[in-house]
């Protein structure tokens, strides 16, 4: 491991110390040249990499930026960072070189780079030491100056007070950093344009820099000259402050204006809104309605439709059924007047067959049976094939010369024709007079007279029967 000489650190240590005494008297110029000659000697003994040749970059840094040399003390430290961050990048000597280097930066403007250091450097010394020790105060101050430096000023604010409660309760009120941390927080309030807390501040600091300090110390001068401002300042915002009271009254007066004429606006839009909404649903509550209706009255004609063809059916069924028991009375109406009838027709046969016996019989003891016999043979001649009488005048006239010639002597001779027969006719005959036949008198004193169809139906009657 490389080292060096007791001859080499005891020369080292005494430059050291001798540049640390050049230091606090403010003799930077003769101190930053012991630092060189050290760090000449740790570079060529111990190399670059080596923890006494880091040290001396970082007090040759510090001085650096003493003097105002902000470029040169950035190049140190970023030397220096970089060698310890390969080392331990949490370590107190690489937050160190940390802050320095944000520092440095902060001095040339350089806000962005530094407000990074200083966040990071911020959160790792809250970790190790804690929110109320004094590196991690110093860090958050000086964060705050570089957010205030780039117009953030309510968050350096922020910060600001954070500080100050904290030193207000460790340090006394006329403590040096102390009365840094309240000025820089008045300078916000001042940037934010709250004067009369930044006036606030500021007599605080004027009250207790005068207790402790000479009228030529600096920071006096510094804290008396930003009053100065913020007097200024207070009497410039008392008039701008009334024209911008009265702009803002006018501009009130303006939006009050232009905000009732906007809901004036919403109202007559939601009333039109309301008007056509209700319209919407009185022609939706008119088109149901009539909807309604319409199904009501294809229902009831839907309804009416059923009844009347149940009707009708009911009518149909009706008829049928009076038809079928018109049929079947008139059926058994028939049947029983058939049986009747027949039953008539029977008692008539057997009438008529006693009775012609009975004309037999009085025949055959009559003296002109051979003459009815005659006659009835005649009748039967008038008849053609198919049973049917004939109507020929020369038939009719032979039937008169044979059939209806005097039977006896006794007999008067007779007047009429076989066409018109008497009842005396049938008579003759042995025939029943056939009732049921319309005759024509021939005067009003006479007797009826018979066609010739009516004799001789009268004799077909007869002959059936004697042939059945």
């Amino acid at each position: 491991m490389l080292s060096l000489t007791p001859g080499q650190e005891r020369a080292h240590r005494r430059r050291c110390e001798n540049a640390e005494t050049l230091q606090d008297e403010a003799r930077y110029q003769d101190a930053l040249g012991l630092l060189r000659e050290n760090l000449d000697l740790t570079i060529r003994s111990l190399g670059s990499q080596h923890f006494k040749t880091l040290s001396d970059q970082d007090s040759l840094s510090d001085c650096l930026s003493e003097v105002g040399s902000y470029v040169e003390a950035t190049t140190l430290d970023r030397k220096t960072l970089h060698a310890r961050r390969k080392v331990n990048q949490k370590a107190s000597n690489t937050l160190a070189t940390q802050f320095s280097l944000a520092h440095n930066l902060g001095q040339l403007d350089q806000h962005g780079e530094a407000i990074d250091l200083y966040r990071m450097t911020l959160t790792a010394r809250k970790e190790a030491l804690g929110t109320t020790h004094e590196d991690t105060l110093a860090t958050q101050q000086n964060l705050a100056s570089c957010l205030c430096a780039i117009g953030q000023f309510e968050e350096a604010r922020d910060m600001n007070e954070q500080v100050l409660q904290a030193r207000a309760k460790q340090r006394p009120s006329d403590d040096y950093d102390l009365i840094g941390c309240r000025h820089n927080l008045a300078i916000n309030h001042h940037a934010l344009g709250k004067f009369g807390i930044a006036m606030t501040l500021t007599n605080q600091n004027v009250q207790a820099l005068q207790n402790s300090r000479s009228r030529d110390d600096p920071q006096l001068q510094s804290v008396l000259d930003f009053m100065n401002v913020v007097e200024k300042d207070v009497q410039r915002s008392g008039a701008r402050k009334l024209a911008q009271a009265n702009r803002r009254m006018e501009a009130e007066a303006q939006a009050a204006r232009e905000r009732a004429e906007e809901r004036e606006r919403i109202e007559r839009h939601k009333a039109a809104e309301a008007q056509k909404q209700k319209r919407a649903a009185e022609a939706k509550q008119a088109e149901r309605l009539q909807s309604i209706e319409r199904a009501e009255a294809e229902r009831k004609a839907g309804e009416e439709e059923r009844r009347r063809r149940n009707e009708e059916k009911r009518e149909e069924q009706q008829r049928v059924e009076e038809q079928c028991h018109r049929d079947a009375s008139r059926a058994k109406y028939m049947e029983q007047k058939d049986l009747e009838q027949g039953a008539v027709s029977h008692r008539k046969r057997e009438s008529r067959k006693s009775k012609h016996e009975e004309t037999q019989e009085q025949a055959k003891s009559s003296p002109d049976f051979p003459n009815l016999s005659k006659g009835k043979e005649t009748c039967k001649s008038l008849q053609y094939r198919d049973g049917s009488l004939s109507t020929n005048k020369s038939d009719q006239a032979e039937h008169r010369k044979t059939a209806l010639s005097p039977p006896s002597k006794d007999r008067k001779p007779r007047t009429r024709s076989i066409g018109n027969a008497t009842p005396e006719t049938f008579q003759d005959f042995g025939l029943e007079t056939p009732a049921d036949q319309k005759v024509r008198p021939r005067s009003a004193n006479s007797s009826p007279v018979y066609t010739h169809s009516d004799l001789c139906d009268a004799f077909n009657g007869e002959i059936n029967d004697i042939a059945g």
